[in-house]
C-alpha cells in the first residue's frame, strides 16, 4: 500500500486509528462502480468477487486506471484491511445509457445482491450520482428502485454510502442514490472548510474531502475503520459518531469527518490519553481561576475523560472502574466554575447506573 499523505492524515486521523487496531479487519465493502481490477498491486488479495450487472452492452473492462480500481484503491488507503466485492453496472460505451433507467436497475440489483449474498458485508459504496429524472423524478413516496433498494440496505445493517454528486452547488441538487433518505450521502470541501463548487448540496449532506467520488471512498473507508473496532455497532450508531464530531464548513453545512474523532466517540479515547486528560485535571483542582468554561486546557481534558467514561468504560461493562474514575472527576470540578461539566458527571451517574458519589 502506498504511504498516507501526511496532510490527509492529519486531517482524517487515520494512522491514529489504526494504532488503535482499527484497520477495517472482518469488513467487506462492496465497490458499485465500473469494472475493478483485482490484480492490481494494491488489491491483489483483498477482493473477495467481481459481479456484473451490466445488460444488453458490454462492461467498462476491469483495467489498473478504470474509476472502479481507483475507489477501491482509496478505499484501502483507509482501511487496509477490509475486504472488497467489486460491482460492476457501468456499460463501455459512454452513451446517454449510462445514466438512463438501465443504470439505474443494475445498481438496484448489485444492491440486493449484496444484500443477499454477503453477510460480512458493512458497507456499499457508491461513488456515481444518477439525475433523478424529469420523468420519473425520484422524490420521497415515489422513490426510484435504486433508491428503495438502498433504503433496504440500511435496514439491513448495511451502511449505503454515496456521493453528493458534482451538479452543485445550487440547493437541493443531489441525486440519486445519495437523495434516498437513508443514504449515508458525502460531498467534497477544500483544505479550507469550503464547499468544492461542484459538489451537490442539501441542508442534510454529510462532507468529506477531495470530489465528491473519492470523498466517498475514503468515507466508506473510515465506516469500515469505526465498524471493525465496534463490531456491534449500528450503522445509525456510527452514522452519529461522525455526525457528533464533524466540525463545520465556512458557510455553516456540516463539515469534514474525522475518524480517529470519531472513533473516540464510539468506543471512547484510548485509556492512556483518558488518565493523561485526568491527570492533567488533578493539577488544577482547587484553582477555580483555571476552572473556566473558556480554559480550553482544562475543557478539553474533560471531554476526553468524561467521553471514557461513557463511551469506553461504561460501554463495556466496567461500572467499578467508571465509578473510580467519576469519583476522581468529581474531587477535582468545582461545580459553580464547571457547572455544565458537573451537571453532565452526575447526569452520567443517574443514566448509567453507578452509584451516587
Amino acid at each position: 500500500m502506498p504511504a498516507l499523505p501526511d496532510d490527509f492524515d492529519r486531517k482524517q486521523g487515520i494512522s491514529r486509528c489504526w494504532e488503535r487496531g482499527a484497520r477495517g479487519a472482518g469488513i467487506t465493502i462492496g465497490v458499485i462502480d465500473t469494472s475493478l481490477d483485482p490484480t492490481h498491486p494494491e488489491l491483489e488479495g483483498w477482493v473477495e468477487s467481481c459481479l456484473e450487472f451490466v445488460e444488453r452492452e458490454p462492461a467498462v473492462p476491469a483495467g489498473p486506471d478504470t474509476h472502479g480500481t481507483s475507489i477501491a484503491r482509496n478505499i484501502r488507503l483507509v482501511a487496509p484491511e477490509a475486504r472488497i466485492v467489486g460491482l460492476s453496472i457501468f456499460p463501455a460505451s459512454n452513451t446517454a445509457l449510462r445514466y438512463n433507467a438501465h443504470v439505474r436497475d443494475a445498481a438496484a440489483r448489485a444492491v440486493r445482491e449484496s444484500i443477499a449474498r454477503y453477510p460480512a458485508m458493512r458497507v456499499i459504496n457508491m461513488s456515481f450520482a444518477i439525475p433523478r429524472g424529469r420523468l420519473w423524478g425520484c422524490r420521497p413516496g415515489a422513490r426510484c428502485a435504486l433508491c428503495r433498494a438502498v433504503n433496504d440496505a440500511r435496514d439491513a445493517g448495511i451502511a449505503p454510502v454515496a456521493a453528493a454528486g458534482n451538479t452543485g452547488p445550487h440547493a437541493n441538487s443531489i441525486e440519486c442514490p445519495g437523495i434516498a433518505e437513508k443514504a449515508i450521502t458525502v460531498g467534497a470541501v477544500l483544505g479550507s472548510k469550503d464547499r468544492e463548487a461542484f459538489a451537490s448540496t442539501t441542508p442534510a449532506e454529510r462532507t468529506d474531502r477531495y470530489g465528491t467520488s473519492y470523498s466517498t471512498a475514503y468515507f466508506s473507508g473510515g465506516a469500515a475503520l469505526l465498524m471493525s473496532a465496534a463490531p456491534k455497532a449500528s450503522v445509525d450508531e456510527v452514522e452519529e459518531a461522525f455526525a457528533r464530531v464533524t466540525s463545520r464548513m465556512a458557510d455553516g453545512s456540516p463539515a469534514r469527518a474525522n475518524f480517529a474523532n470519531a472513533l473516540d466517540w464510539l468506543i471512547g479515547p484510548d485509556q492512556g490519553l483518558a488518565e493523561m486528560m485526568i491527570e492533567r485535571l488533578h493539577w488544577i483542582a482547587g484553582n477555580r481561576d483555571a476552572q473556566r468554561p473558556d480554559n480550553q486546557y482544562v475543557v478539553e481534558a474533560l471531554d476526553i475523560a468524561l467521553l471514557f467514561i461513557e463511551r469506553g468504560l461504561i460501554r463495556r461493562g466496567e461500572v467499578e472502574r467508571a465509578n473510580a474514575m467519576a469519583e476522581r472527576l468529581d474531587a477535582t470540578i468545582e461545580p459553580d466554575c464547571l457547572p455544565a461539566y458537573h451537571a453532565r458527571l452526575m447526569d452520567l451517574q443517574r443514566r448509567m447506573n453507578i452509584r451516587p458519589i
